[in-house]
């Protein structure tokens, strides 16, 4: 019978939280290597004169390789060095956007950002894995949820480098400039990191395991596929694409949003865009507050953000051309509710299968759903944004939102059941 190697946990707060930065820091940057290319869209559309259907099929060939990476290295990262995973990740991503930025064709910017796609989806499920190995149960939530502001604030400053990039220099500086820090972050990982993992070993302790309901808590041998459908997984994950739709699709269309329907220059409208992840930076705290404090149930808090998303949108549909300032905060609520979804259903759900060893796995599908969502937003919103218009495409959204509400309601007592059960 295969057995579950249980890591030492660590008791001493300066080490948990040299810990917790490196995952942080690590995250943080990827953001930079991979939103880079969508806060540039606006401009390399002037610049490189290709349609936005074009634009939005290289986006959305890099979220389909980060989707299938998340399956394929989630499940692969419960068996091999979290450290190693992380560290070819970033050094791979930040390659690519070296070529990013030489790159001229249409086929070529396409191949390099699946490329980097892949390579990105190698650093979320090691860092889900390492928070369920070495950090004790309480602090396991609290590290997962606080990792979430590396989206908002990752977000935040690739946007802003784009910004500085495209006014100062051209969108190409902004990939150089994302692969000379990805290189150097790489670096601190490895180093850091290898100090933590023999900290651990020297001076960490058992973490003793509170008794299991045998009901629902596999054992040891029960497969994945027996967690994913105890757990509700797979219905989960309709409500996961939907998010994923939203989250990823209406950031990276944002910028050429408010450059179409209030005409304004790339360089204002990506810079505009950045009260997205400011605003952003509040669905993270307030999904974990809510959940703890009200809702106790991750699926039930999803479903109330999305409620949140659908009652922005309206207000967009029928007020948001009537100021810019007005447009860009009803779709900061859009995507700020969705950092709260993702919050609750990629950060702290995988964190109730760690018992069985399979967080990091858990963490892959359910990420991997997310990314569907997104390859098919980026391509879909570019191609009906320009056959149909801005005003048909948010309905869209709306109706997008109202399937993750129904399956988030649909899911929240099987998912209850099986947290409690593994508590």
């Amino acid at each position: 019978m295969a057995q579950i190697t249980e890591k030492k946990k660590i008791t001493n707060e300066k080490m948990a939280a040299l810990l917790f930065w490196l995952c942080w820091l690590a995250y943080f940057c990827t953001y930079i290597g991979r939103l880079n290319y969508n806060a540039s869209i606006t401009e390399i559309l002037r610049a490189e004169n290709i349609t936005k259907a074009q634009a939005g099929f290289i986006s959305t060939c890099s979220f389909f390789t980060y989707g299938i990476g998340q399956l394929c290295n989630g499940i692969v990262s419960d068996r091999v060095s979290s450290k190693w995973m992380m560290f070819i990740g970033l050094t791979v991503s930040a390659t690519v956007n070296i070529f990013m930025g030489l790159a001229h064709s249409v086929a070529f910017m396409t191949i390099l950002w699946g490329i980097n796609g892949f390579a990105q989806s190698m650093t979320w499920a090691p860092i889900i894995k390492l928070f369920s190995d070495y950090l004790p149960a309480r602090s396991r939530v609290k590290a997962s949820v606080n990792i979430s502001t590396s989206y908002a604030v990752g977000t935040l400053v690739s946007y802003l480098l784009t910004a500085v990039c495209v006014a100062v220099i051209n969108w190409r500086a902004t990939f150089f400039s994302a692969a000379i820090f990805m290189f150097v972050v790489a670096a601190i990982w490895f180093v850091g990191l290898t100090k933590v993992e023999r900290h651990s070993e020297r001076h960490g302790v058992i973490e003793e395991s509170a008794p299991m309901d045998p009901a629902f808590v596999p054992e040891e041998n029960v497969s994945f596929r027996h967690l994913m459908m105890a757990s509700g997984m797979l219905f989960i994950g309709i409500a996961v694409i939907m998010h994923g739709i939203l989250k990823d699709g209406v950031t990276t269309w944002v910028p050429t949003y408010v450059s179409e329907i209030f005409r304004i220059g790339s360089s204002a409208s990506i810079l505009a865009s950045t009260l997205l992840p400011i605003i952003n930076l509040s669905g993270v705290y307030t999904s974990s507050w809510l959940n703890r404090r009200y809702f106790k149930n991750e699926m039930i808090t999803s479903a109330f953000f999305f409620i949140l998303a659908i009652a922005a949108l309206l207000c967009l549909i029928y007020f948001g051309e009537v100021n810019v300032i007005l447009a860009v905060l009803l779709l900061s609520v859009t995507t700020s509710s969705m950092v709260a979804i993702n919050t609750m259903i990629i950060c702290v759900i995988p964190l109730h299968f760690a018992k069985s060893g399979k967080s990091a796995s858990a963490t892959g599908v359910l990420n991997s759903f997310t990314y569907v969502g997104s390859a098919v937003s980026s391509y879909g919103i570019g191609a009906i944004s320009g056959a149909m218009g801005w005003n048909f495409t948010i309905w869209v959204w709306v109706g997008i939102a109202v399937v993750g509400l129904v399956f988030c309601i649909a899911t929240s007592r099987r998912w209850i059941r099986f947290k409690n059960a593994n508590a």
